[in-house]
């Protein structure tokens, strides 16, 4: 079984590569082995890999960046994922989209579930409903998957911020008034392929199991210092509307792009296949302990071919993860996390060492 994923060498895009490797072929296509832009050389790839299925995790996901560059957001988020999509439909190959609770505006008084309609507060959540929108009308072999509150060892987010400003002493303060679920990317990765794997075709709300209403982000902070052993470390809470960032732990970079303020996804299409995600507690355990889980899959390499006007020439076409008898080469995806020892003042100093290490480890 043939897996294509674009966005490889990205923090969804590595754990999606990682988790698919076991017991498949897989390559993985970056922006620079492959003009998404470009249908021709789209269907080009499929005509010649011929993936089962595609998993697009390329495109940008920063709220803010998107908010201040719209085109190219659409052009990334819309008209990339419309390439992919043709080129599915003209060989009847399944497509997972991998999407975002900022599809809703986060008013709802309960859970949103995978029927309710899209009302995006912000130009990110726009791409990605258009997005899922293009997957429907050309496709009946799809997974669209919709998750909140990623965090990964392939990737710097909340959870880096956090750990980083404990292990500094610095101060953190969070939103008191966002909620959400955090999600391993990991498990989110895993749940993808089984779906994937299966053929269990639709729109699933796939986050950590946690509280119908979600955590705070100023809880999900102190969910992360109390797991590396400093539960009395001071979080601040503030009005979202008043941060410049999402965690203050030195320098922040402005926030131009609306959050939904409580978008909770309820994952009933994932429960009645009998399935149930991990929950927050877990998922954090397995980030900063390192419980194996996919992404620790190893990740040979090799050359591919190149169709080009004079004939064919040798070139890294990408990364093909899994059993493959022309795969050589060792890893090339690795998880690296730069931990700068501080010393801290007294009465802290015990719990803000488990933190280096923690993240040392992670």
């Amino acid at each position: 079984m043939k897996i294509l994923v674009t966005g490889a060498d990205g923090m969804l895009g590595r754990e999606m590569l990682a988790a698919m490797s076991w017991d498949h072929e897989v390559m993985g296509v970056t922006r620079l082995s492959l003009d998404l832009g470009n249908l021709e050389r789209v269907r080009e790839l499929m005509v010649r890999y011929r993936p089962v299925a595609v998993i697009h995790c390329e495109g940008v996901d920063d709220l803010d960046y998107c908010e201040g560059q719209a085109w190219e957001a659409m052009h990334l988020n819309v008209a990339w994922t419309h390439n992919v999509v043709l080129a599915c439909h003209g060989l009847e190959t399944a497509l997972a989209l991998p999407s975002t609770s900022e599809i809703f505006c986060g008013l709802k008084s309960g859970p949103y579930t995978e029927w309710d309609a899209p009302d995006p507060p912000n130009v990110y959540g726009h791409t990605k409903a258009a997005a899922e929108m293009l997957v429907r009308d050309h496709l009946t072999r799809f997974h669209i998957c919709r998750t909140q509150g990623l965090f990964s060892r392939h990737g710097h987010g909340f959870v880096q911020d956090v750990l980083h400003a404990i292990s500094g002493g610095q101060p953190v303060t969070a939103a008191g008034d966002e909620f959400i679920l955090p999600t391993h990317a990991a498990d989110y990765a895993a749940a993808v392929c089984w779906l994937v794997r299966n053929q269990v075709y639709g729109t699933f709300h796939l986050t950590s199991t946690g509280p119908r209403g979600g955590i705070s982000c100023a809880d999900w902070a102190r969910l992360i210092a109390n797991a590396v052993g400093a539960p009395e470390y001071p979080v601040a809470e503030a009005p979202a509307a008043s941060l410049l960032g999402t965690v203050v732990a030195g320098a922040l970079a402005g926030r131009r792009a609306r959050r939904a303020p409580r978008a909770i996804l309820g994952s009933t299409m994932y429960r009645l296949r009998g399935h149930v995600m991990p929950t927050i507690e877990e998922s954090l355990y397995g980030f900063l302990h390192g419980v194996p889980s996919a992404a620790d899959a190893p990740a040979p390499v090799r050359e591919d071919v190149e169709v080009a006007a004079g004939g064919r020439r040798p070139r890294k076409a990408g990364l093909v993860y899994g059993p493959s008898p022309g795969a050589v080469g060792e890893a090339v995806v690795t998880v690296e996390m730069e931990v700068t020892p501080a010393v801290p003042p007294d009465g802290v100093a015990a719990s803000r060492q488990a933190t280096a290490e923690a993240v040392a480890q992670g």
